[in-house]
């Protein structure tokens, strides 16, 4: 088990190919229901159809790799409302959303994505220098190229301009 200030090698550290990063791990999950009741009368609809929707999630630490869950859910027909469903993905995804907003290890614990706590404990030790009061934090995996390339700019600008001799830059 790994715990504050405990360094972690990033196996993708080095990569600069998309093609050469880990494939993700596929986790199904399913959300098929041979009968449901119809948002719009509360009728108990037969299952008429099954698809499958693939969902980002943000990875998973243990193996380095991103973290794909593949959903399996049902469509309903409703022969009161004469109208198509689907089953409700809404607590795994936005609608129309490709990715998850399931809690994940960075938002039970922040630490692993920022060490701050291991940071923190050197700079008081005097190992290194005073750490900035501010965080600086982007998108993650769903910004455009054009613009994480400018706001990477912006943000080394402020950093070279505030002095600052090092930074941290986790992967999520």
């Amino acid at each position: 088990m790994f715990g504050p200030g405990t360094y972690r090698r990033d196996p993708s550290e080095g990569i600069t190919a998309i093609a050469d990063l880990p494939p993700p791990e596929l986790v199904p999950s399913s959300r098929t229901y041979m009968r449901q009741a119809c948002p719009r009368c509360g009728y108990q609809a037969y299952r008429d159809k099954q698809y499958q929707r693939t969902l980002h999630d943000l990875g998973n630490l243990d193996l380095w790799c991103p973290r794909d869950l593949v959903v399996t859910y049902s469509q309903h027909y409703c022969t009161q409302c004469r109208k198509y469903f689907h089953a409700d993905l809404s607590d795994l995804a936005p609608p129309g959303s490709q990715y998850t907003h399931r809690n994940t290890a960075a938002l039970q614990d922040p630490n692993r994505v920022v060490p701050l706590d291991a940071l923190r404990e050197l700079e008081r030790q005097g190992i290194i220098g005073q750490l900035l009061d501010e965080m600086f934090v982007t998108v993650g995996n769903i910004g455009s190229l054009h613009a994480m390339k400018r706001i990477g700019a912006e943000i080394a600008g402020r950093l070279v301009q505030r002095g600052v001799q090092a930074v941290v830059l986790p992967a999520t």
